[in-house]
């Protein structure tokens, strides 16, 4: 079904429906008019014509007085369920509509018109007059569907009757143990800041704590620990108050008014502040629920104490004491729980079993998993989809922080240390106890990143592990002076090519946050790749001039080899470590692997590179780095590779002398770090308006340097406006022939001068003679291992040798030389073995190594039988 069917599926059984923001909880619309009439099929079909958004049905009396029982947990949904269980109306719970939420659940009933007040409770709400729910096929935030457990087109909406309804609140309030609030009642009367329990409450906590009220423990539990314990928690004055009365009821003993007296007079202490102040000015705190559990394990018994202290904190609330027994259900059939016990340092697995002669239950250790105890629970949430990771603090046999660490890697740190008993539960145990930190409101949540770099969040531009410093004019004026100087001294043979990667370096650290304002799937920021001629500065301005601009933190600092980056993980890993620009030389490897490429293309476009499982869990790797990778090879003519992959080419004339690299660093390297400024001054302008990040990259680079120059009173240089644009592949495949030329013209005048004679200084009109000699020579004398005279005659044959002479020049066989050149590629039988090689003319060779048109070589070969016969 489309979203507009369902909408009007709802509309149809009677409910008034609302469009809501996609993946969220917030109506599209003003929506009071349709708390007290629905909209019209017109309206309905209009609001969901169009998908991506989320269906909201209201509640109450406009949908035929409906009430949803909003359940925020699987646990409270399935204690519930136990409950109810035990009434006949369970059967109704199992045939109206239920909706699995993002968290939890959804019931759906019809009531009679005056029960549909929405009614909050700790975990749970009745949503009736003046609330909304979201219907399937929603989207919950977290990304989960909203759907039907059963498929509502064969079952209704069931009613509950006003008796029926009454026990639902019975047993709500019994599960959770929290007064509940009316929304009505709240937004006639005016808040106060304490709370009062209700009658229920009362007397639960008076039947539960008569056991302990003995002599000798009257005035310390009550009116010391637990008035303390209620004052911290909020709960009125008149609730403690009713519940020392209660108790004072029930005791027979002759001093029982005047003690009941002093038990007041310290209760009003606790609310006058007295106490408070008394704590301030000794520096300690008073103890409160830690001295009620005190005297229940003094007087009941450790594990019926613990039992007792779970009833009034689900009575009371979540505590946020460390000293507090967390309980986690983990096996609702046979009421087994793990719990941790601060008091002890313990961590055990305990159940709950019925006392038939007290026809009460009372809780019952199992296991002692572990040694330790979660006294401090900090989680770490990745916003970018990475696992989780704890901080955890322990008590007991060891007394020490871990984390942030996942909870594998916490486990095994627990086994070193020699704390844990039971292997096997070990790792559930602690999970679930975190679990219920989270679940009580006792863990401290981080939502944070940890890898260095810059981020989108919330409209702004977050920097991670990077510090913008304070600077000054003259400051920016010191990098813009050496920039310049690098591209009008060190760098002007290569100009524009350097002005680009310059401004690819500015606004490489913001390409994940690019994809995240932009959010569609498309090439936003290429990765660079600078290939061609060894010993022209490629990896020096990745690696030193860019780096330097941004001084990331050391771990962000990578540079690395095409090995740390030829397989699907490593990949992942590299880009997954910083939005700061990764430098990988030799990546050659990288475009030979048609899988491998698929990852780096995706990466460039996308938010996420790759996703595993970890753990058992499905983790997504996302793409925050762009790549500035080197090679030696030509860079694949293919237009999908080079749309993703900026390529500037660098030929042989681009080379530096040894002597230059040395000097410069001698006179440029220590300089550097100078660089940084202007890092500094491309963040805060867009941190200020991240949506410059809208702008095409070579635009907005281009603007930033000329508004860092007039910043600082300088003259903006011609070379600012420079871009390099690539070559055509006419141009790109006469680069990869001059390379080709180069290796082999070097080759043979290496060979020659080292094996007959030094390479002769020849001018214009002798050069092509004087090569052809030379050709001859070591060809006749067998000195070239890549090229055969062909049955002595005026071909030779090229043999696979020569490809070892072309590495990193795009030709990967025989048969791609050939091809290239027109050249005949075949199987030849030289000196009785068949081999297969290249046949080329002598002449024609020649001629292409030195450029040349074709011409006769008979003086030269005539010149040349005289010579040999002379040697």
């Amino acid at each position: 079904m489309s979203l507009v069917d369902w909408a009007k599926f709802y509309y149809e059984k009677g409910l008034s429906v609302i469009p809501l923001k996609f993946k969220e909880k917030i109506p599209l619309i003003p929506w009071e008019r349709y708390q007290h009439e629905r909209a019209t099929i017109q309206e309905v079909e209009e609001w969901f014509k169009e998908g991506w958004k989320n269906i909201g049905v209201v509640c109450g009396k406009v949908s035929g007085n409906l009430i949803v029982i909003d359940f925020d947990s699987q646990e409270l949904f399935n204690n519930f369920v136990l409950k109810i269980s035990e009434y006949p109306l369970s059967e109704k719970f199992k045939n109206t509509w239920i909706v699995r939420t993002g968290k939890g659940y959804h019931f759906y009933f019809r009531v009679d018109e005056d029960l549909t007040i929405t009614r909050r409770f700790n975990g749970i709400e009745i949503r009736g007059d003046g609330s909304q729910v979201v219907a399937p096929p929603s989207m919950h935030p977290s990304g989960k569907v909203y759907e039907f457990v059963k498929d509502p087109h064969e079952r209704d909406i069931i009613y509950l009757s006003k008796d029926e309804y009454n026990i639902v609140l019975k047993v709500i309030e019994e599960l959770v143990g929290v007064q509940k609030t009316d929304r009505i009642t709240q937004s006639t009367q005016p808040k106060t800041e304490f709370r009062q329990l209700s009658d229920n409450e009362i007397l639960r906590i008076v039947e539960l704590l008569k056991p302990a009220y003995k002599p000798g423990n009257r005035e310390l539990l009550i009116g010391l620990y637990l008035a303390a314990w209620f004052y911290r928690k909020k709960i009125a004055k008149e609730s403690i108050v009713k519940i020392a009365e209660l108790l004072a009821k029930e005791d027979n003993s002759a001093d029982t008014e005047q003690k009941l007296k002093r038990i007041l007079k310290q209760i009003d202490y606790h609310y006058s502040g007295r106490y408070e102040k008394y704590e301030e000015e000794k520096g300690r705190e008073l103890k409160g629920r830690g001295g009620v559990q005190e005297i229940l394990e003094r007087v009941l018994g450790e594990q019926k104490a613990l039992e007792v202290m779970e009833e009034l904190q689900k009575i009371l609330g979540a505590s946020p004491y460390a000293t507090d027994a967390i309980f986690s259900l983990i096996d609702i059939s046979r009421q087994l729980y793990y719990i941790a016990i601060p008091r002890k340092g313990w961590i055990v697995r305990a159940q709950k079993k019925l006392n038939m002669e007290e026809m009460k239950t009372e809780i019952v250790y199992k296991e002692i998993i572990a040694e330790c105890c979660p006294t401090k629970v900090v989680v770490y949430e990745d916003p970018l989809g990475g696992l989780r990771k704890f901080e955890i603090e322990f008590t007991g046999m060891l007394n020490k922080t871990i984390g942030p660490a996942e909870l594998d890697v916490i486990v095994n740190r627990l086994k070193a240390d020699a704390v844990v008993k039971h292997q096997r539960l070990i790792h559930d145990a602690l999970s679930s106890i975190i679990l219920a930190f989270i679940r009580h409101g006792k863990a401290e949540i981080r939502r944070e990143l940890e890898k260095p770099g810059f981020y989108y969040i919330d409209g702004e531009i977050k920097s991670v592990k990077w510090q913008l410093n304070e600077y000054e004019k003259k400051d920016l004026a010191k990098s813009l002076e050496l920039l310049n100087e690098l591209r009008c001294k060190w760098y002007s043979r290569i100009g524009e090519k350097f002005t680009t990667m310059i401004k690819w370096g500015l606004i490489a650290p913001f390409a994940y946050c690019i994809k995240q304002i932009r959010r569609t799937v498309a090439v936003h920021f290429p990765d660079i790749v600078a290939y061609g001629a060894r010993d022209t500065g490629k990896t020096t301005i990745g690696a030193q001039i860019i780096l330097s601009i941004w001084n990331p933190p050391e771990e962000a600092r990578i540079v690395r080899g095409g090995g740390d980056a030829d397989t699907k993980a490593k990949h992942g890993r590299l880009r997954s470590l910083t939005t700061f620009p990764v430098v990988i030389n030799e990546v050659e490897g990288i475009f030979n692997n048609k899988e491998l490429l698929e990852d780096y293309k995706n990466a460039v476009e996308n938010r996420f590179v790759r996703g595993r499982h970890q753990h058992g869990v499905y983790v997504e790797f996302p793409a925050l780095a762009p790549f500035f990778m080197t090679m030696n090879a030509p860079l694949p003519l293919d237009e999908a590779i080079r749309k993703r992959f900026m390529g500037i080419h660098f030929s042989l004339a681009d080379k530096i002398s040894k002597e230059e690299m040395e000097k410069f660093k001698v006179e440029v390297l220590p300089k550097l770090g100078d660089l940084r400024y202007l890092g500094y001054f491309v963040y805060e302008n867009i941190a200020k308006n991240p949506e410059l990040l809208k702008k095409d990259w070579t635009i907005l680079a281009t603007e930033l340097l000329k508004k860092a120059f007039e910043f600082c009173d300088m003259d903006i240089p011609e070379w600012v406006d420079e871009l390099y644009t690539g070559e055509s592949e006419e141009e790109i495949a006469e680069a990869i022939n001059e390379e080709i030329r180069s290796r082999l013209l070097e080759d043979i005048n290496n060979r020659y001068s080292r094996y007959i004679s030094r390479v002769e200084v020849t001018t214009e009109e002798d050069s092509v003679t004087s090569l052809y000699v030379r050709f001859k020579a070591l060809l006749n004398n067998r000195f070239l291992p890549w090229a055969l005279a062909k049955d002595g005659g005026d071909n030779l044959i090229i043999t696979s040798s020569v490809l070892r002479i072309l590495k990193d020049c795009g030709i990967d066989s025989l048969k791609s030389l050939a091809e290239r050149f027109g050249w005949k590629y075949a199987l030849f039988k030289l000196n009785g073995k068949v081999i297969r090689g290249v046949e080329v003319p002598i002449d024609e060779l020649v001629a292409f190594l030195e450029k040349s048109p074709h011409q006769s070589q008979s003086d030269d070969k005539e010149w040349l039988d005289d010579m040999l016969k002379e040697w």
